[in-house]
């Protein structure tokens, strides 16, 4: 598998899931956040992940 996109635009996350569906396939697991406009009374600027 292993790949990946960048987009701009909406991702449609039903039809991801639907073209991930394998009867062989136990689960499906998935994560979506969003990245919040202020935190702690400040403007968020950027993220960093460690």
């Amino acid at each position: 598998m292993g790949r990946f996109l960048l987009v701009a635009s909406t991702i449609d996350v039903g039809a991801l899931r639907a073209s991930l569906r394998d009867d062989h396939a136990g689960a499906y697991a998935s994560f979506e956040g969003w990245v919040r406009d202020h935190n702690q009374g400040q403007a968020v600027a950027g993220l960093s992940y460690q």
